[in-house]
């Protein structure tokens, strides 16, 4: 038997030996633990061969399938990895990253739900508000035009992605928020009407990038159903002006119009709420202290 020969049986009994120790139940001290696979970090995407890697390598969309809905298969990772040598080496923190530590068979791959939950993802999402209000270029996205009320050449509004939820519980999110590929693919799929298309995957995604601050609810019983109308003294040739149905969202919420990424979003000064909150005739009460307090620390 030649030294190749000598070398690929080897190869083949490790890897025997090793699935075997993994498949087997009673072999618990080789095979990830349900409690440290749990406990591992999410896939590290940031790995130095990992990161020079197209998402597409791994990840799958479509138009008929918008969203990654598994793991990739064992085939993604073979051209890089030895499965065999890797169990032996790190078992938890390589078979762990997909599987529990449970007996695996054809009908029970063992596999954490995907995306796992309660796991932080190692990508942040780049998206840019003043690039969403330009006016937009074309008329090729019809129904998306008609759903959102606009026409070619028209900006863009906040309502076409932040629409009022009729009758929303207290406490409850008043005003949708599009997330997601298929709230994206509506403009940017396989034609896009301005790039990214669906495919430009790190476009969007990309490693340690800004997340979206959670400002929904901190500011205590505020509604915006209650400011859907200026109030402020105005002339009267004023309240005869045409005006879009969110203009109040774009005059309160100045720093997310000018948030060219997610982390640059912010609430509204306390003193422009004031404005209204003054006391003054026919204008509401002064704001609270502790609420005011809530606006300027965000």
């Amino acid at each position: 038997m030649g030294v190749r020969s000598i070398k690929t049986f080897m190869l083949a009994l490790a890897c025997l030996c090793g699935l075997s120790l993994y498949f087997n139940p009673a072999s618990s001290e080789a095979r990830p633990s349900p409690q440290a696979s749990r406990a591992l970090a999410s896939f590290p995407h940031d790995a130095k061969g990992h990161k020079t890697l197209d998402c597409a390598k791994c990840h799958t969309i479509s138009p008929a399938q918008v969203d990654v809905r598994r793991f990739p298969g064992h085939l993604a990772c073979t051209p890089c990895h030895n499965f065999a040598a890797e169990f032996f080496i790190k078992p938890n923190g390589f078979c762990g990253v997909c599987h529990e530590g449970r007996p695996v068979s054809r009908s029970q791959a063992a596999l954490f739900g995907f995306p796992k939950s309660k796991v932080k993802t190692d990508f942040g999402m780049d998206f840019s508000h003043p690039s969403h209000l330009k006016p937009l270029p074309d008329g090729n996205r019809p129904a998306v035009m008609r759903a959102a009320g606009l026409s070619a050449g028209e900006s863009n509004r906040c309502a076409a992605c932040h629409k009022a939820v009729e009758q929303a519980p207290a406490g409850a999110r008043e005003l949708t928020i599009e997330t997601g590929h298929a709230a994206c693919f509506k403009c940017h799929d396989e034609k896009p009407l301005a790039a990214p298309a669906m495919f430009d995957c790190a476009r969007c995604h990309r490693l340690g990038y800004p997340r979206a601050p959670r400002l929904f609810g901190i500011v205590r019983e505020f509604r915006h159903a209650d400011h859907d109308y200026d109030i402020r003294p105005k002339k009267k040739s004023e309240f005869q002006a045409v005006k879009a149905g969110d203009v109040l969202c774009s005059e309160c919420h100045r720093a997310v119009t000018k948030a060219a990424r997610l982390d640059e979003i912010k609430l509204p000064e306390p003193g422009y709420c004031r404005q209204c909150h003054n006391g003054k005739t026919g204008l509401p009460e002064a704001l609270p202290q502790s609420l005011l307090d809530s606006l300027a620390n965000r």
